[in-house]
């Protein structure tokens, strides 16, 4: 079961927590940006569409009021990406949050703490045993602020960078599913 579409709790600023819409691409391409990544908005629309039936997957978005961030009007206060995994050697399922970013201007007024808690509450409703997340290791305010939220510093996280996607050389194929 999906927590409620609108979340408007108390908070410092009002926002309104929602499912990200193709309307957003444009305002989620500059917040991903904030945290280093360069993704276009089409790109960000055939990944939203890619998601949006999945029970297990969900991106949420914090509205902000109109003004709050400009004269553009309406514009993303933040975004949270969630994954619910499951895992082979577990009974329940791994919750991964893979985005989280607050806009800068409106940092530390509650808007990361409820997105979190919208991940945390569907993370428990599709079982998932466990919540977590990666951060850059220069983001020394996020991981105060990831501590504060329960999280702990458990282990190192290996990545290899993929040249391209494509076909796998013959030795390492695999037989398909049956």
């Amino acid at each position: 079961m999906d927590p409620p579409h609108v979340d408007r709790s108390a908070t410092n600023l009002d926002v309104e927590i929602r499912f990200a819409g193709e309307l957003d691409a444009d305002a989620i391409s500059l917040l991903l940006g904030d945290l280093g990544y360069s993704i276009e908005a089409a790109r960000i629309l055939e990944k939203l569409a890619a998601l949006r039936h999945s029970p297990a997957d969900r991106v949420w978005v914090a509205e902000a009021p109109s003004g709050v961030l400009g004269d553009a009007g309406e514009a993303l206060a933040g975004l949270l990406s969630f994954h619910a995994i499951p895992l082979l050697h577990t009974p329940g399922n791994l919750g991964r949050i893979t985005s989280l970013v607050v806009h800068p201007q409106l940092r530390g007024k509650g808007i990361g703490r409820r997105l979190v808690g919208v991940a945390e509450c569907f993370a428990r409703e599709s079982q998932c045993e466990r919540l977590e997340l990666t951060s850059g290791e220069h983001r020394h305010d996020a991981h105060r602020f990831y501590l504060a939220l329960g999280f702990a510093l458990r282990s190192a996280r290996f990545v290899k960078t993929l040249a391209r996607a494509g076909e796998c050389p013959t030795p390492f194929r695999a037989a398909g599913p049956p």
